[in-house]
């Protein structure tokens, strides 16, 4: 007797429908891919917030980056500080290791929790 004529999947239609409602939340410009833009957005912000200002070039220099559901921050070398006509992707590195208050985007990720937030309301109120 052939036993997979008695196998019996149930749920099968439930699973399906979660599996691609997933796939659309994470596809290109699915729900995901935006809950990543508010979080690199307010992450940004904080490194803004805590860039030491001699020129402001390190706080301009703050630069996302992001490519559907990952996102990148970091000094862009376009910037160029008008004294010292370096670009702060250059010398924001040796500013953070510095540590204490000039280690901006250490500080940046100790608020992470501040940061996804606003990214997580929007996934609760935007999905299903």
């Amino acid at each position: 007797m052939d036993a997979s004529r008695w196998l019996i999947i149930e749920g099968k239609d439930e699973v399906q429908a979660a599996l691609a409602e997933a796939a659309k939340v994470a596809s290109q410009g699915g729900q995901l891919q935006q809950a990543v833009g508010i979080a690199s957005r307010r992450a940004r912000a904080y490194a803004v917030e805590f860039s030491h200002v001699w020129t402001g070039a390190l706080k301009a220099s703050h630069t996302i980056v992001q490519s559907g559901t990952h996102a990148e921050i970091y000094p862009s070398p376009a910037v160029i500080n008008p004294r010292t006509k370096r670009s702060p992707a250059e010398y924001g590195p040796f500013e953070h290791r510095k540590g204490g208050d000039h280690a901006f985007y250490a500080r940046t990720m100790a608020k992470s929790d501040d940061i996804v937030a606003p990214a997580l309301a929007y996934l609760r109120r935007n999905l299903p």
